[in-house]
């Protein structure tokens, strides 16, 4: 047994500790009996690989289940006064995430410094300094990054909304409490903030710059589209656009999910061999579109971790070593979760990144094999593009009927005809809305290819929603969840056993 079956063998122990613990509460009787059998194996056995190896592997499924349940006890323990719902209260904190504008409101991030009740501001709250509040406050004034604010309303502790798990999802952001339309004063806006508020603030700037050629020179379902696409800003899409968009199972390619940021990358690293640049020129170019991607919506923290994954796969696509690119990924969930825990139960973007790499790892080439009748091109690989969407569609497609209920059924077809299209248009756009930067005339001429094409998605997208069942409404458990994974995980297995006796000779 080599070094590094070992390590991912304890990577797997890790993350089933954390996996189990997000859905059940494991006592400390039990936890400290499976400890001590790990030990013990580990101890009495040492010399024979195999126990001592699963020995680890138990210390390590405790590790996962103690950082799950320490995690969550630390936020827990910022809301834990609960005599504090309701009361209305004074906070004075700063603004520590980018604002989340909607049509009407904005959401706000707030790291509390002071706080005090409203009707005894003498006394300090000071066990709510350093938590995190979620406020929601109307769109003016406008605030920003790092502004310092005063609120006055009152305190909740999140609640469950209709199926929607609202506390389980401020949790893994590390809110615990939350401040609905309260009064809100700006104190303190830093011209110059140092260290990271300055870079970060900096990049929202460029955002902001950034998106405004956009809605001056298309029209707004458009440039909504163009600002999904390259900032995966969707505060001014319509509402029924998104409608049509959801319906057609496109909302991923306008936003920040795991999918669209893996999807995009293999389709840059096609496009860029298809132009006729060396696979390590293709690599090192896609890798940087990529990230540059991620840099102009924010640096959001899920945009990050899919900016993680796309760069794995990326990386095992370079160096020819699949096998190599799931190790990877084990690796990387499990260092995701050590830092944030709560992201496997609560995060769907989190979930939907993974399974969009794992289907492209092990998906991709099944269905490109199915795909055999599409002649293999070398600038516009039709058959390479389709076998990745498809794969990454397939293996997050639970997941999304699960959490949103409902299944699109022209979503094979809408992204066939419209994923292939992503690349150009966000180049066109991206070079499009830097011309109007600086010369706002030659951005409107430069508008015009870039809202042909946006056009021509939009209509797609509306003939796609309109057609008979487009979609229909789908409730799944759990239970429905694990068939559809063993089953996936069954299928691929026995195409893989397959292509080795073809290769070899003998099953393995």
């Amino acid at each position: 047994m080599i070094s590094s079956q070992i390590f991912i063998y304890l990577c797997f122990a890790f993350l089933a500790g954390i996996g189990l613990a997000s859905f059940l509460k494991i006592s400390l009787i039990i936890g400290f009996l499976i400890l001590i059998l790990g030990l013990s194996l580990i101890g009495i056995l040492w010399r024979y690989p195999k126990p001592a190896v699963a020995g680890f592997c138990l210390v390590f499924f405790i590790l996962g289940i103690w950082r799950f349940q320490s995690f969550e006890a630390a936020i827990l323990k910022q809301g834990e006064d609960k005599s504090l719902s309701g009361q209305k209260a004074i906070l004075i904190g700063r603004v520590v995430f980018e604002p989340d504008k909607r049509p009407g409101y904005t959401n706000l991030k707030i790291k509390i410094e002071k706080a005090w009740l409203f009707s005894d501001e003498q006394k300090p709250l000071t066990q709510l300094a350093g938590a995190t509040v979620w406020t929601t406050v109307k769109n003016y004034p406008e605030f920003f990054y790092n502004d310092q604010l005063k609120l006055q309303g009152k305190l909740q502790i999140p609640e469950a909304i209709d199926s929607f798990n609202w506390p389980g999802y401020l949790a893994k952001e590390s809110v615990a409490w939350q401040m609905s339309w309260p009064q809100a004063e700006l104190l303190e806006r830093e011209p110059s903030p140092a260290g990271w508020p300055w870079f970060y603030s900096h990049v929202l700037f460029l955002k902001q710059k950034l998106e405004k050629p956009i809605y001056q020179n298309l029209p707004l379902r458009e440039g909504s589209l163009l600002a999904g696409l390259i900032f995966g800003d969707r505060s001014l899409m319509p509402k029924e656009f998104k409608d049509e968009m959801s319906r057609t199972g496109l909302s991923h390619i306008a936003a920040v999910s795991g999918t669209n940021v893996v999807i995009l990358s293999v389709i840059l690293m096609s496009f860029f061999i298809g132009l006729g640049l060396w696979r390590q020129q293709a690599f090192w170019l896609a890798l940087v579109f990529i990230w540059l991607f991620i840099i102009l919506v924010g640096l959001p923290a899920s945009a990050i971790r899919a900016g993680v994954m796309a760069s794995l796969l990326l990386s095992a696509q370079y160096l020819g070593r699949q096998n190599m690119a799931w190790r990877a990924m084990v690796l990387a969930g499990a260092a995701m979760l050590y830092f944030n825990p709560l992201l496997l139960r609560y995060d769907i973007g989190f979930q939907l990144s993974f399974l969009a790499v794992a289907g492209l790892i092990f998906l991709a080439p099944i269905i490109k094999e199915r795909l055999g009748f599409i002649p293999d091109k070398k600038f516009f690989n039709l058959k390479e593009i389709l076998a990745q969407t498809l794969s990454a569609q397939i293996a997050t497609l639970p997941i999304l009927i699960y959490n949103f209920g409902y299944i699109s059924l022209v979503a094979p077809l809408s992204n066939i005809l419209i994923v292939p299209l992503i690349p150009l248009m966000m180049a066109i756009g991206f070079i499009f809305v830097l011309a109007g930067i600086f010369w706002p005339w030659f951005g409107w001429l430069l508008s015009w290819p870039s809202s042909f094409l946006l056009m021509a998605a939009v209509k797609i997208i509306d003939i796609c929603a309109s057609l008979p069942l487009a979609s229909l409404a789908l409730k799944i458990s759990w239970a429905w969840l694990a068939i559809f994974y063993i089953l996936l995980l069954f299928w691929i297995i026995r195409w893989q056993r397959k292509h080795r006796f073809l290769e070899t000779g003998y099953i393995v």
